[in-house]
């Protein structure tokens, strides 16, 4: 498929403030919690891989999780265009831990408020 709309940015990492509607939070939202509610056997990540990598990456214990969902796995800025198109399916499955879609999302200052107050599913923003 062939996608018209240019992704929101040529990096992960976003480096300057993106001025994006509330219908596209909206509609970012809705897409991630229908993709968190599909079932899969395809896994991502387990706990073991956690436990060894959080401490070693980001220096923190990694926690107990309890819940795991389904999760596109690769949410960042370049997969992203507007109007909302969520781009690099190749990673989604199951195995993300309930927190949906935080760990590779972040946004410059100005972006982090404005996410949280738009989205549920997106809150370990950084």
């Amino acid at each position: 498929m062939r996608v018209d709309e240019p992704v929101l940015s040529d990096a992960p990492i976003l480096q300057y403030d993106l001025q994006l509607s509330d219908s596209w939070w909206n509609d970012l939202a809705g897409t991630l919690e229908k993709v968190a509610a599909v079932d899969t056997d395809r896994i991502a990540v387990r706990q073991q891989y956690m436990e060894r990598a959080i401490p070693e990456f980001v220096g923190i214990p990694a926690p107990a999780v309890s819940c795991w969902t389904t999760a596109h796995a690769d949410v960042h800025w370049a997969n992203l265009t507007s109007p909302l198109r969520l781009l690099d399916w190749e990673g989604w499955r199951s195995g993300a831990p309930f927190m949906g879609e935080r760990s590779g999302f972040h946004p410059v200052p100005g972006q982090k408020a404005r996410g949280l107050a738009r989205s549920q599913v997106i809150v370990g923003l950084r």
